[in-house]
């Protein structure tokens, strides 16, 4: 007699039965890479038009990672610039979480926590009205963009009192996954409002 925890629900029965399921989400992930691969072609004109490609944090190809469990849920990443060493850390990723949303952050440590903080903080001062979050968890590899993790910029003095010590800084902006027409000229836009944080 099966355990009642391994009976299906009806919900269950239906798609274990729905090949179009699977083969639709299998299509959906590869769109979402194929997009991110075109994205890191537009992301490399950018740093080149800016002269910005001699930058050591910019040395390194822009890297598209995927995988199926992120909180349970398949996604897809990419990372340019990408600098990630034990101490120093410069990295931009976008995010593509099943589900949920897209997201694009901008996270630094060490020698760039120093080069690049007034500039972060210039900058969300000057964005404070237009969706960038700033992160207040202590992982900073922690993807969920949510209240715990993230505050808005409206009280940035306080929050960047309260995190002075913290040995990372992060920013970040999302999406809802219903604009995914909207998605190129998002992650875009935003691209390239964080190089002008990095060309300080």
């Amino acid at each position: 007699m099966l355990n009642a925890n391994l009976r299906l629900s009806s919900e269950e029965r239906q798609l274990l039965l729905d090949e179009r399921f699977i083969l639709t989400k299998r299509s959906i992930l590869q769109k979402t890479e194929q997009f991110f691969g075109q994205l890191s072609g537009v992301f490399r004109q950018h740093v080149l038009a800016r002269k910005m490609n001699e930058e050591v944090f910019m040395q390194w190809t822009p890297k598209i990672a995927r995988g199926e469990n992120y909180h349970g849920l398949p996604w897809v990443m990419m990372d340019y610039p990408r600098l990630f060493t034990r101490s120093n850390v410069c990295a931009i990723r976008c995010f593509f979480w099943w589900g949920r949303y897209c997201s694009i952050t901008l996270q630094v440590s060490g020698l760039y926590q120093e080069r690049f903080q007034q500039a972060i903080i210039d900058f969300l001062k000057k964005e404070n009205d237009t969706g960038w979050l700033f992160s207040v968890g202590n992982d900073p590899w922690q993807h969920v963009i949510d209240d715990k993790h993230y505050q808005s910029c409206e009280h940035l003095e306080r929050l960047l009192t309260e995190q002075s010590n913290r040995p990372f800084l992060k920013i970040a902006k999302k999406i809802p996954l219903e604009q995914w027409d909207e998605l190129d000229h998002f992650f875009e836009s935003n691209f390239v409002a964080l190089l002008s944080i990095l060309a300080h």
